[in-house]
């Protein structure tokens, strides 16, 4: 695996060791991807417990699943912080305690390390122990290809995906918030939460970005933590980037594991209009989407059942159109080439970000036109 300028991984083969046996090709899910499917059921859910919601990005259903899993002694695969250098970066691990579990909680905007962990996921299942894994679509349909086979041990949960930004963009995003180590004081992030419910600001749907640094006493050894940044996903660059496809992977905007194509038992996501489908259980602090897609998922579901405040019962059109990305990829922003070539030169800058998405004059006048159509279609009704 090889790092571009971007900050993206991808495999390069070594055609002087290639002997040409085709396994490569045979374990790639992008040339030979799964057909589509659609969901056995489909849900609008939120977790009974209000402290594991509010930590939760939608509504806390995946913690409750690692929960029942390692209560049963299996073991569960989410994406962490690796806190071990100044910046963490987001990496694959697995967890067989409840302290664990809590590792996983909350969305990660970056693409996770997963390295070699197929081979460790593989060799858990062997020895019989119970897997709940959890990722992208394309990190669960590699994983699947990779194991060439279904486990019966194995329950795979993806997360409906808009895409992955580069992790060099958002490592160097942080490090314009962190301080610079003195003689007296060493600095380092403590935490990055992406969509922070319980600001003053916060709330599901404009959900904060809050960066944590610790500073130590390097005479004394005493910590503190303080904030360096909250601020709400409509004015912080790095996510105004990543949800405007400015700085996300290319091959996101053409996915082809899209339409349950990953083999996954379970999908989940954020419910975003169910003011519009389900309204009587919105208080704007996380609804999930589940798919249940296969007997597996729907036996693990049916499991956490009980603690849940409401499992309500949709359709795949209200899926679909609560969550477009579920079927279809995004386009990637007319900016983004430029994006990079200047990140590539100069870093991460926060006026780079801002102009690239300065929308284009025919973009305002598209805009006024839409709201001056809007105040008079009422008037040319009557």
């Amino acid at each position: 695996m090889v790092e571009d300028f971007e900050g993206f991984k991808r495999p390069i083969i070594n055609s002087s060791l290639c002997v040409e046996c085709g396994l490569c090709e045979k374990a790639c899910h992008v040339i030979s991807p799964y057909p589509d499917r659609r969901p056995i059921e489909i849900y609008a859910a939120r977790a009974k417990n209000d402290t594991i919601r509010f930590a939760a990005s939608s509504g806390g259903i995946f913690p409750l699943l690692g929960a029942n899993t390692i209560s049963d002694g299996g073991i569960v695969w989410g994406v962490r912080w690796d806190r071990n250098n100044r910046i963490p970066r987001a990496i694959h691990d697995y967890a067989n305690t409840m302290q664990g579990l809590k590792e996983f909680r909350g969305s990660k905007y970056v693409q996770s390390q997963v390295n070699n962990i197929y081979k460790t996921v593989k060799s858990q299942l062997n020895e019989g122990q119970n897997v709940l894994f959890s990722g992208t679509p394309c990190q669960i349909s590699g994983l699947k290809h990779f194991l060439k086979k279904d486990y019966p041990n194995l329950t795979c949960c993806e997360v409906i995906c808009h895409g992955v930004p580069s992790p060099k963009v958002l490592n160097d995003y942080i490090a314009t918030l962190l301080p610079q180590n003195s003689p007296d004081h060493e600095y380092q992030i403590k935490e990055v939460t992406f969509r922070n419910k319980l600001h003053k600001e916060g709330g599901w749907r404009n959900g904060v970005v809050v960066v944590v640094v610790v500073v130590v006493d390097k005479h004394n050894g005493t910590e503190k933590e303080y904030v360096v940044s909250d601020r709400r996903a409509d004015t912080d660059p790095y996510l105004r980037g990543f949800l405007c496809e400015l700085i996300n992977r290319p091959s996101c905007h053409n996915c082809t594991v899209r339409n349950l194509k990953s083999g996954a038992d379970i999908t989940l996501g954020d419910f975003w209009k169910i003011q519009k489908y389900v309204p009587q259980i919105d208080d704007d602090m996380g609804v999930s989407l589940v798919c249940i897609n296969t007997e597996k998922g729907q036996r693990l579901y049916n499991e956490i059942k009980p603690q849940l405040s409401d499992s309500v019962a949709v359709n795949w059109d209200a899926a679909v159109d609560s969550t477009g990305a579920l079927v279809e990829s995004p386009k990637a922003h007319r900016r983004r080439s430029r994006f990079f070539k200047d990140f590539s030169k100069n870093g991460f800058q926060e006026k780079s970000i801002i102009k690239m998405l300065r929308p284009t004059t025919k973009q305002i006048i598209n805009k006024y036109i839409r709201i001056f159509k809007a105040k008079v279609r009422p008037y040319i009704k009557k």
